[in-house]
Protein backbone atom coordinates (compact mmCIF):
# COMPACT_ATOMS: atom_id res chain seq x y z
CA UNK A 1 0.00 0.00 0.00
CA UNK A 2 2.77 2.42 1.15
CA UNK A 3 4.38 1.72 -2.33
CA UNK A 4 0.68 2.12 -4.37
CA UNK A 5 1.02 5.73 -2.81
CA UNK A 6 4.67 6.49 -2.99
CA UNK A 7 3.51 5.82 -7.40
CA UNK A 8 0.49 7.65 -7.20
CA UNK A 9 1.89 11.81 -7.94
CA UNK A 10 -1.47 13.83 -6.96
CA UNK A 11 -0.14 17.01 -9.21
CA UNK A 12 0.14 14.72 -12.50
CA UNK A 13 -3.25 13.13 -11.19
CA UNK A 14 -5.51 16.46 -10.76
CA UNK A 15 -3.50 17.96 -13.60
CA UNK A 16 -4.64 14.58 -15.90
CA UNK A 17 -8.23 14.74 -14.87
CA UNK A 18 -8.46 18.77 -15.34
CA UNK A 19 -7.35 18.31 -18.74
CA UNK A 20 -9.93 15.14 -19.62
CA UNK A 21 -12.39 18.00 -18.20
CA UNK A 22 -11.11 20.69 -20.07
CA UNK A 23 -11.54 18.76 -23.41
CA UNK A 24 -14.84 16.95 -22.32
CA UNK A 25 -16.40 20.54 -21.81
CA UNK A 26 -14.94 21.88 -25.11
CA UNK A 27 -17.17 19.86 -27.35
CA UNK A 28 -20.12 21.73 -28.48
CA UNK A 29 -22.68 19.31 -27.31
CA UNK A 30 -26.39 22.19 -26.99
CA UNK A 31 -27.81 21.26 -23.19
CA UNK A 32 -31.57 22.53 -24.48
CA UNK A 33 -32.88 21.20 -21.06
CA UNK A 34 -30.54 22.93 -18.74
CA UNK A 35 -31.07 26.48 -20.53
CA UNK A 36 -34.79 25.88 -20.46
CA UNK A 37 -35.00 24.82 -17.03
CA UNK A 38 -32.25 27.53 -15.73
CA UNK A 39 -34.46 30.09 -18.43
CA UNK A 40 -37.70 29.15 -16.42
CA UNK A 41 -35.72 29.85 -13.04
CA UNK A 42 -34.73 33.06 -13.90
CA UNK A 43 -36.97 34.34 -15.96
CA UNK A 44 -34.54 35.62 -18.51
CA UNK A 45 -34.14 34.25 -22.04
CA UNK A 46 -30.42 33.62 -22.91
CA UNK A 47 -29.20 35.52 -26.39
CA UNK A 48 -27.29 32.15 -27.56
CA UNK A 49 -27.86 28.47 -27.03
CA UNK A 50 -26.10 27.08 -24.16
CA UNK A 51 -23.37 24.57 -24.63
CA UNK A 52 -21.25 22.25 -22.99
CA UNK A 53 -18.31 24.93 -23.70
CA UNK A 54 -20.61 28.11 -23.17
CA UNK A 55 -21.63 26.91 -19.84
CA UNK A 56 -19.33 24.68 -17.98
CA UNK A 57 -15.76 25.51 -19.84
CA UNK A 58 -15.44 28.87 -18.71
CA UNK A 59 -16.46 27.34 -14.93
CA UNK A 60 -13.77 24.45 -15.37
CA UNK A 61 -11.21 26.47 -17.20
CA UNK A 62 -11.13 29.26 -14.06
CA UNK A 63 -10.79 25.86 -11.61
CA UNK A 64 -7.76 24.86 -13.60
CA UNK A 65 -6.34 28.52 -13.23
CA UNK A 66 -6.78 28.65 -9.58
CA UNK A 67 -5.06 25.56 -8.98
CA UNK A 68 -2.48 26.49 -10.92
CA UNK A 69 -1.47 30.04 -9.76
CA UNK A 70 2.16 29.92 -8.83
CA UNK A 71 3.09 29.00 -12.29
CA UNK A 72 1.69 32.18 -14.18
CA UNK A 73 5.08 34.23 -14.01
CA UNK A 74 6.96 31.25 -14.87
CA UNK A 75 4.82 30.55 -18.25
CA UNK A 76 5.25 34.26 -18.59
CA UNK A 77 8.90 34.53 -18.96
CA UNK A 78 8.86 31.75 -20.97
CA UNK A 79 6.42 33.06 -23.92
CA UNK A 80 6.35 36.39 -23.04
CA UNK A 81 6.50 37.73 -26.97
CA UNK A 82 3.86 35.03 -28.37
CA UNK A 83 1.61 36.08 -25.56
CA UNK A 84 1.84 39.84 -26.24
CA UNK A 85 1.30 39.21 -30.10
CA UNK A 86 -1.68 36.84 -29.21
CA UNK A 87 -3.58 39.64 -26.92
CA UNK A 88 -2.89 42.43 -29.86
CA UNK A 89 -4.40 40.23 -32.16
CA UNK A 90 -7.44 39.85 -29.68
CA UNK A 91 -7.65 43.36 -29.22
CA UNK A 92 -7.68 44.01 -32.92
CA UNK A 93 -10.91 41.15 -33.18
CA UNK A 94 -12.54 43.12 -30.20
CA UNK A 95 -12.02 46.58 -31.77
CA UNK A 96 -12.71 45.13 -35.58
CA UNK A 97 -16.45 43.23 -33.66
CA UNK A 98 -16.81 46.73 -31.68
CA UNK A 99 -16.93 48.84 -34.38
CA UNK A 100 -18.32 46.50 -37.25
CA UNK A 101 -21.84 46.83 -39.16
CA UNK A 102 -23.40 43.93 -37.73
CA UNK A 103 -22.06 44.59 -33.72
CA UNK A 104 -24.21 42.09 -32.28
CA UNK A 105 -23.09 39.17 -34.31
CA UNK A 106 -19.53 40.05 -34.48
CA UNK A 107 -19.46 40.42 -30.42
CA UNK A 108 -21.51 36.84 -30.44
CA UNK A 109 -18.73 35.78 -31.94
CA UNK A 110 -15.61 37.41 -30.96
CA UNK A 111 -16.68 35.95 -27.80
CA UNK A 112 -17.08 32.87 -29.04
CA UNK A 113 -13.30 32.86 -30.34
CA UNK A 114 -12.18 34.19 -27.14
CA UNK A 115 -13.10 31.02 -25.07
CA UNK A 116 -10.37 29.32 -27.15
CA UNK A 117 -7.84 32.15 -25.88
CA UNK A 118 -8.69 30.79 -22.29
CA UNK A 119 -8.24 27.37 -23.24
CA UNK A 120 -5.22 27.81 -24.91
CA UNK A 121 -3.39 29.99 -22.17
CA UNK A 122 -4.68 27.06 -19.49
CA UNK A 123 -2.95 24.56 -21.83
CA UNK A 124 0.03 26.50 -21.06
CA UNK A 125 -0.72 26.41 -17.49
CA UNK A 126 -1.14 22.78 -16.94
CA UNK A 127 1.23 21.23 -19.26
CA UNK A 128 4.99 21.19 -17.68
CA UNK A 129 8.19 19.22 -18.66
CA UNK A 130 7.69 16.99 -15.40
CA UNK A 131 3.85 16.16 -17.08
CA UNK A 132 4.24 16.10 -20.78
CA UNK A 133 4.04 12.21 -21.27
CA UNK A 134 1.07 11.60 -18.74
CA UNK A 135 -0.48 14.79 -20.67
CA UNK A 136 -0.07 13.27 -23.93
CA UNK A 137 -1.30 10.13 -22.81
CA UNK A 138 -4.72 11.73 -21.58
CA UNK A 139 -4.77 13.60 -24.84
CA UNK A 140 -4.28 10.54 -27.17
CA UNK A 141 -6.81 8.33 -25.24
CA UNK A 142 -9.48 11.13 -25.45
CA UNK A 143 -9.30 11.48 -28.87
CA UNK A 144 -9.26 7.55 -29.54
CA UNK A 145 -12.40 7.71 -27.20
CA UNK A 146 -13.88 10.29 -28.69
CA UNK A 147 -13.08 8.97 -32.25
CA UNK A 148 -14.57 5.62 -31.30
CA UNK A 149 -17.80 6.91 -30.58
CA UNK A 150 -18.25 8.53 -33.75
CA UNK A 151 -17.81 5.55 -36.00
Amino acid sequence: MHRLVDWLDWPQIRDSLLLLGILTFSLPLKTPAIQSFLESILQISFPIQLSTYTLFLPFWLGISVLFHLRRIPEVWNQVKTPLLLMALLFVWMWLGAWFSEWRSHSMKHAGRYSIHLVVFLTFLLLVRSQNFRSMSAVLLSWFLVVSGLTI
